[in-house]
C-alpha cells in the first residue's frame, strides 16, 4: 500500500483556501522529559509520532483495525510506554475499541483489557490521565463512565458510572469528556463534560459542585494551574451549546462564581465576540498558564485569552488564512501548555506558539490524516476525485 497524500495543504507556498489544513486532530501530547517527542491522536488517520519536535512524522497504526483516536497518555519518565484512547469523541464519526498500549514508543500496539468486552455500546475513550507520581495508575473517561487501572492497564475498574450509563451515539445524556488532576494533590480529580464532578479521594466518591455553576450544562471544560493549585476554572456552554461563561473556584472546585462577561462570546466566529454562534458540542477547550493562574485560554472556533483572571478577554487567532491575528484552523479540540510552549489541536492539524498565542507555527506537514467522506473513480481518464472534511 502506498500513501498518495495529501502531505501538505500548500501548493508552492500559496493557497486559495479560506480555512486550509491537513485534517482533524483530537489531541496533542508532548513527552514530559523530551520536548522533541510528540504524539497526536487523529480523528481518522491513527496515531502519529514525531521525534524531532514536529519536523517529521510517522505512524504505525494503519493495521490496527481502527483509525480514530481521541487522546494519548505518555509515561512521565519513559516515552516508550504510551496509551491511546480509541474512537472519535467529538465528531462521533467512528466508535472506539477501548484503550491500546505501546511499550516500544509506538512501534507496536496491543489492546488493554479495557476493550469492547467491557462495553455494551460505543467503546470510545474520551480522555486519558496518567499519574506523574505513580505511572501505573491511569484513569480513562468514556460515555460509560470513568475507569481506573493501578497495574498499568492489566485490569480496569469502573469507578464512576453516569446516570443512565452514558449515551449511545448522540449528544444527549451525561458524558464525561475530560479529567484532570489537581496540580499538587493527585487524589483530587476534576471530571467534566455534560456535567461537572470532583473527587477528593482518588475516585472512591464523586461530588457535584456546591454552588455557582450553571445548572443545565450542555458541555464544559476545566483548567488548573500550579501557580495557584486550589483555583479551578470551568468554561461552560449551556444546554443549547451556547456560551455561558468562565467560572472560577478558589476552594478546589467546591464553589464557583462567574469571572467573564457572558455577552462577549468567545466560542463564536466573530473576532470581537459579538455574534451568537457556537458549536461547543463539537469543539471546546480550556488551558491555564502553569506559571500564572490569572492567564487562561479558551478554545472554540478561535482562541481567546485573559491575562487578568477573566476581567477582560482578547481574541488571539483568526480562522481565515493570511489574516490578523495569526491564522489557526477553526474548530479547536485540545489546548495545553508543555515545556513553556502552547499547543493546539484543531480540524486542520497541530499548531504551536512560543509566545503564548501571539504567533503560531503549523507543524502539520507530513501528517497524512485527511478524512475523506466520498470517493469516485474516473476510469476513462485514470483519475480519482475525493472529497475530504
Amino acid at each position: 500500500m502506498t500513501t498518495l497524500g495529501p502531505f501538505d495543504w500548500t501548493a508552492k507556498g500559496e493557497t486559495q483556501a479560506n480555512n486550509p489544513g491537513m485534517g482533524r486532530i483530537n489531541a496533542v501530547r508532548v513527552a514530559s522529559y523530551n520536548e522533541d517527542v510528540i504524539f497526536v491522536a487523529t480523528a481518522g488517520g491513527g496515531i502519529w509520532k514525531s521525534e524531532d519536535g514536529g519536523a517529521h512524522w510517522n505512524t504505525t497504526t494503519d493495521t490496527l483495525g481502527i483509525m480514530a483516536f481521541s487522546d494519548i497518555a505518555i509515561h512521565p519518565t519513559d516515552s516508550n510506554i504510551v496509551y491511546a484512547a480509541s474512537g472519535d469523541r467529538d465528531g462521533l464519526d467512528i466508535y472506539g475499541m477501548g484503550i491500546y498500549k505501546s511499550e516500544d514508543g509506538g512501534l507496536s500496539w496491543k489492546q488493554t483489557s479495557l476493550n469492547r468486552t467491557k462495553f455494551t455500546y460505543n467503546y470510545t475513550i474520551n480522555r486519558l490521565l496518567i499519574s506523574e507520581t505513580n505511572p501505573n495508575k491511569v484513569y480513562a473517561c468514556s460515555p460509560k463512565g470513568i475507569y481506573k487501572t493501578e497495574d498499568a492497564g492489566e485490569n480496569w475498574d469502573l469507578i464512576y458510572e453516569p446516570d443512565g450509563g452514558g449515551f449511545a451515539g448522540s449528544f444527549s445524556g451525561e458524558n464525561i469528556m475530560n479529567i484532570m488532576f489537581h496540580p499538587t494533590d493527585s487524589n483530587t480529580i476534576y471530571a467534566v463534560g455534560s456535567d461537572y464532578k470532583v473527587t477528593y479521594d482518588g475516585g472512591e466518591t464523586w461530588e457535584n459542585q456546591e454552588s455557582g455553576l450553571l445548572g443545565n450544562i450542555g458541555r464544559c471544560e476545566v483548567g488548573v494551574s500550579a501557580a495557584d493549585p486550589d483555583r479551578v476554572y470551568v468554561l461552560v456552554a449551556d444546554a443549547d451549546y451556547n456560551y455561558d461563561g468562565v467560572y472560577r473556584s478558589d476552594d478546589k472546585g467546591k464553589n464557583f462564581y462567574m469571572v467573564t462577561d457572558p455577552d462577549i462570546n468567545v466560542l463564536g466566529y466573530s473576532l470581537t465576540g459579538d455574534d451568537d454562534r457556537s458549536q461547543a458540542f463539537y469543539d471546546l477547550g480550556l488551558a491555564v498558564n502553569p506559571e500564572d493562574a490569572d492567564e487562561f485560554f479558551t478554545a472554540g472556533i478561535n482562541i481567546w485569552t485573559s491575562t487578568n483572571g477573566g476581567v477582560t478577554m482578547k481574541n488571539m487567532t483568526d480562522w481565515h488564512y493570511n489574516s490578523q491575528p495569526d491564522y489557526c484552523h477553526a474548530d479547536v479540540h485540545h489546548i495545553h501548555f508543555k515545556h513553556g510552549r502552547f499547543w493546539l489541536a484543531s480540524d486542520g492539524g497541530i499548531f504551536v506558539s512560543d509566545d503564548k498565542g501571539q504567533s503560531w507555527n503549523d507543524l502539520s506537514e507530513g501528517l497524512v490524516i485527511s478524512q475523506f467522506y466520498a470517493l469516485e473513480l474516473d476510469t476513462e481518464n485514470n483519475r480519482i476525485l475525493a472529497g475530504s472534511q
